[in-house]
């Protein structure tokens, strides 16, 4: 059989002649093949494998891709954490410029003076913090487009979107993967307050402000969890209205998802809905740019926008309208965001029998406790801490020869340099003691807190050693924080830390045995002392 030979045919002849075949019956006369026109059945040659990434590929992904874990929140990526030390350590330098000009007041008056608008503008800052979270968020439902040219854009707006069919899937993150990429250049205005030497008034909003809008993202993960799941502080911060309350945040997520946007503690959800902000802040973009909200696909809703039809009676129409944006609005939303093709939507894989439970992680009180092993170690966390503190230091330093040099005589000098060295000192110590809640919490209260093999290192008769910086450990050990501490959150929430499964411990906790009970109890357990 003779074909026509493409044009890429022309490496064939290199390859092995074909097997004879059977003679054919007698066809016309033609031309004989060429070679180049005979097929041989050949396989194709196996793919190549990819190549090994270099060095240096394979230290940029190490240092800015996120860290993934099953069953654990994942966890921003180095450079994640770096740049949200940094928004923390210029926090830090910020406080210890509001402490040191309260300390330097040339009096008592002028010191609580400054102190009240100091604390003031704090809180101030935080409430207002909840404007920004929900510009970003009004946006993301209503201005961002699939197309858009960033990626990180498109993959932010599309989890927005998503979101609102599958609001219980928002996911489990940290606070430097959620506060990024604001922590990128959010330590920029707390550095430039603090180095032109602001008021302390204006450094404390700036704290309130910044702090607010880096944990907006955590707090709105909280609002979508299991409460069960929820950690004993962020139940604390959204009982004390702190953090958003999973309740008023589901005001949002009733249809057509048009009112309360802002996330941080949502105290300006209230004030902002009672003069109808968000329609007349639409109004306004549609009139200096023409840019239309995805909101107003809901004709009831641009009636009202519109000033056509009242609130009342905009609610009112609530139940129809509802029918309609099921019908029309949520299937033209999806189809714009490609949201069917999501994982969301397939049938969840049947669940399995649980595996049988470690030996090794005790599941109950008193069960014996396995204490060999080395030490756990927090390299990477520990050297993040000191190296903001030391940011943190150098800033202090640098403002003490500054001062020393500028001040019009040496005593003068001296007394602000002194003010300036107690500033950062208790800056840092904040730090270290910020440290240690935090990496005892991680320890201890949540879904994702560590087991009872970790944390068996700092069950002894002091629950000690959290504090990364390291700075307070002693002081806080001498006292018996720790158990102090968790006894507290138990009164105040009812959870009980992952250190309590030690029996005794726990029961040295509430105040049932002494600590030399504890020691004995503990060594007879095989806890080496």
């Amino acid at each position: 059989m003779k074909l026509q030979s493409a044009p890429n045919q022309v490496q064939l002849p290199k390859l092995l002649p074909a097997p004879a075949a059977p003679a054919a019956p007698a066809a016309p006369a033609q031309a004989p093949a060429a070679p180049g026109d005979q097929i041989q059945l050949q396989q194709a040659p196996a793919a190549e494998p990819a190549p090994e990434p270099g060095t240096l590929q394979r230290l940029k992904t190490a240092f800015f891709k996120e860290k993934r874990v099953e069953g654990k929140d994942t966890e921003g990526s180095p450079f994640m954490k770096l740049m949200f030390a940094g928004v923390c350590a210029s926090g830090a330098w910020c406080a210890a410029k509001v402490i040191a000009d309260i300390a330097g007041a040339p009096s008592l008056g002028a010191a609580l003076t400054t102190g009240a608008l100091s604390a003031g503008a704090l809180a101030g800052g935080y409430v207002l913090a909840d404007l920004p979270s929900g510009l970003l968020h009004h946006w993301a439902d209503n201005y961002a487009k699939p197309d858009a040219k960033i990626g990180l854009v498109r993959k932010f707006a599309q989890q927005a979107q998503r979101h609102h069919f599958y609001p219980g899937k928002l996911g489990h993150y940290s606070v430097s993967y959620w506060a990024f990429p604001l922590s990128t250049v959010a330590w920029a205005p707390l550095v430039g307050a603090a180095a032109m030497g602001a008021p302390a008034p204006v450094l404390a909003g700036a704290i309130g402000l910044i702090g607010g809008m880096s944990v907006y993202g955590k707090f709105h993960q909280w609002s979508h969890m299991n409460q069960k799941e929820v950690p004993a502080h962020g139940k604390l911060l959204q009982k004390v209205g702190m953090a958003i309350d999973p309740r008023a945040h589901g005001v949002h997520h009733r249809m057509p998802w048009n009112s309360d946007y802002c996330i941080v503690s949502g105290a300006l959800n209230k004030p902002l809905n009672a003069i109808n902000f968000w329609p007349r802040y639409e109004k306004a973009i549609y009139k200096i740019t023409g840019a239309k909200p995805d909101s107003w696909n809901v004709p009831e809703y641009k009636d009202f926008v519109d000033g056509k039809i009242s609130k009342e009676e905009y609610i009112a129409r609530s139940r129809e309208m509802m029918k309609n944006f099921r019908a029309t609005e949520m299937p033209a939303r999806k189809e714009k965001w490609g949201i069917d093709a999501s994982d969301y939507d397939k049938k969840p894989a049947p669940v399995s029998a649980p595996a049988p439970a470690d030996p090794a992680q005790p599941v109950a009180s008193n069960e014996p406790v396995d204490f060999s092993g080395p030490r756990p170690a927090h390299r990477v966390v520990k050297k993040l801490a000191r190296g903001g503190a030391a940011v943190v230091g150098a800033a202090g330093l640098a403002t003490i020869g500054f001062d020393l040099v500028s001040s019009g005589s040496l005593e003068a000098g001296l007394a602000k340099a002194a003010v300036t060295a107690l500033g950062t000192g208790a800056a840092i110590v904040g730090m270290d003691l910020a440290s240690g809640v935090w990496h005892h919490k991680g320890d201890n209260y949540g879904k994702h807190a560590q087991t009872l093999k970790h944390t068996k290192w700092h069950t002894n008769t002091q629950d000690s050693d959290y504090c990364l910086i390291g700075l307070s450990n002693k002081a806080l050990d001498k006292i018996g924080f720790w158990p102090k501490w968790e006894k507290a959150i138990y009164n105040a929430t009812g959870a009980e830390p992952v250190a309590w499964k030690v029996e005794p411990y726990k029961n040295f906790a509430l105040g049932k045995i002494s600590e030399e009970q504890l020691s004995e109890d503990l060594a007879k357990m095989g806890m080496p002392k």
